[in-house]
């Protein structure tokens, strides 16, 4: 609460972008001034229907993602949704998840997906996060993540 009211004070964001952005960034007041300072909201939400669109319409050629910063957050993006399908699965409800504002969305992706593949996701984010801090090609990165998540 002092950390989203900190944030609060310093950009003029609503209750729900500041929510977000203060569970997203991990109390981390830097980065989430920096990424405040855009419509993180917006960004977000870009990130989660381009690799949750059904039936799914992304690939890396028509991908909105055209470097690695912007593949980089939209892994992290990922990372807090594949978190919060967790978290709806095992019941801990919508105060707990980070994504809030797309539980309907959650609610229906948890339903869908079993805990082994959100599991087998998550592993293959992670190495992809890993993979482009040692600098590997960011289509093949993208690609590798399209295959695991769809």
């Amino acid at each position: 609460e002092e950390f989203m009211q900190a944030l609060g004070e310093r950009l003029a964001l609503g209750d729900t972008a500041l929510r977000y952005l203060a569970l997203a960034c991990e109390g981390r007041l830097g980065s989430a001034l920096s990424q405040g300072a855009s419509d993180v909201l917006a960004r977000k939400n870009r990130i989660i229907d381009y690799f949750t669109a059904s039936p799914p319409n992304h690939s890396v050629e028509n991908s909105f993602i055209q470097d690695r910063a912007q593949l980089k957050e939209s892994l992290q993006v990922l990372v807090g949704l594949l978190r919060d399908i967790y978290v709806y699965k095992a019941g801990a409800g919508v105060p707990r998840l980070v994504n809030s504002d797309r539980s309907e969305l959650l609610k229906r992706l948890a339903g869908h997906i079993s805990f082994a593949r959100l599991d087998q996701a998550m592993q293959t984010i992670q190495e992809s996060l890993l993979a482009l801090e040692q600098n590997a090609n960011t289509k093949l990165v993208l690609a590798n993540v399209l295959s695991a998540v769809s």
